[in-house]
């Protein structure tokens, strides 16, 4: 791969070149006929121009710079402009210009998120710029372009399908009901429900029904539990799954299984002694493999329940036809939760107890304040 990038960076040093020796014209011709990225440009990412004596001390001042990922090139004014993204990261930025030329520069490029001076605005515009080469950890984002950028993590790489809301104010799926609001605590931006009637939020539906799943959140209670906290649901009529907090801390999970009816394909508790306490921060989590019929839950990246499913052969969750789940809300009953919540996420596959302890646990932030 890196041997893939240098060349495809020599052979951009090299058509540069030859337009700036070859007529305007004749260089456009050239250029559209093996496809290339002349009359194109990447606007509203610019943060350096200046003029060049050749094209190619546009690009190897894009190289030593942290923050460039790319250039614009404008012909006859022979202008550099130094981009802090690629058109990879921000396609709707990438437009017609018959004055420039477009190139994202490869060698020696930051990744999108590593270091604070090049801060993303998301997980997902980070995936988007690196690609195949985006991998699983914490990188910096600015999601309002404020300056204070957060040290987040993101999942990147997953061998199944991804579900990732950060629950810090950039997720753009995520929709707030009532008073739900994003507030800072323990040095990040979460997600806070307050309790009152009404106060939730929202994500798209996950489809889940037919794989195996991780459920997996950052949650701090607020005491005193009064009444069962719901964390994550589709609880309205046809009833699929709900994940929650009883009065007394034991976490519960109750999915239903795709038959007519009512149908409980699991019910399984905590025991009483293994809570999620209030007033801290706790990771929990769900997982269920359906090849050995086996739900588990934990908490803290430790595995608090280990329950087999009884053998039946419909082991689908029930298609409830919902577009939505709820966060914080039990949506028959209209029950809301008081807490924080940070990082909700979905893989439509099985995580090892290594891998959620390691990668969704130990590795996060909020680590450090529970």
């Amino acid at each position: 791969m890196e041997t893939f990038k240098v060349l495809r960076v020599l052979c951009a040093v090299i058509f540069l070149l030859m337009v700036y020796r070859t007529p305007y014209a004749n260089a456009i011709s050239k250029c559209e006929s093996q496809g290339s990225t002349f009359t194109r440009a990447l606007k509203g990412h610019t943060y350096d121009t200046f003029g060049v004596n050749s094209p190619d001390v546009c690009v190897k001042r894009c190289e030593k710079e942290k923050r460039c990922q790319s250039i614009n090139f404008v012909f006859e004014e022979r202008i550099c402009e130094l981009n802090n993204r690629s058109m990879e990261a921000r396609p709707d930025g990438y437009v017609v210009d018959p004055r420039r030329i477009y190139m994202t520069v490869y060698l020696n490029r930051v990744p999108l998120g590593s270091i604070p001076e090049l801060p993303a605005k998301s997980c997902a515009e980070i995936k988007a710029s690196e690609g195949e080469e985006a991998v699983n950890g914490h990188y910096w984002l600015d999601p309002y372009n404020t300056g204070k950028n957060e040290w987040t993590n993101c999942y990147l790489e997953t061998k199944g399908s991804l579900f990732h809301w950060t629950l810090s104010g950039t997720d753009s799926s995520l929709t707030l009901r009532g008073a739900a609001k994003f507030v800072r605590k323990s040095g990040r931006t979460v997600l806070y429900l307050d309790g009152t009637q009404g106060t939730f939020a929202e994500t798209p539906s996950v489809p889940f029904q037919k794989t195996d799943l991780t459920i997996a959140v950052w949650i701090f209670l607020e005491s005193p539990l009064t009444r069962r906290q719901e964390i994550y649901s589709d609880w309205s009529s046809p009833h699929q799954f709900r994940i929650g907090i009883e009065v007394n801390g034991q976490l519960c999970f109750q999915g239903r299984r795709d038959v007519g009816g009512e149908s409980d394909m699991m019910t399984p508790c905590t025991k009483s002694r293994d809570v999620v306490e209030t007033d801290v921060w706790r990771h929990v989590a769900i997982t269920w493999g359906r090849s050995e019929r086996t739900f588990r839950i934990y908490i803290n990246g430790e595995r608090k329940v280990n329950h087999v499913v009884s053998d039946n052969p419909v082991l689908d969750f029930k298609n409830s036809g919902h577009a939505l789940y709820d966060i914080g809300l039990k949506r028959d009953s209209g029950t809301t939760a008081l807490a924080y919540f940070s990082d909700l996420v979905i893989f439509t596959h099985e995580l090892s107890a290594t891998q959620l302890k390691s990668d969704l646990f130990l590795n996060h932030p909020l680590q450090n304040f529970i």
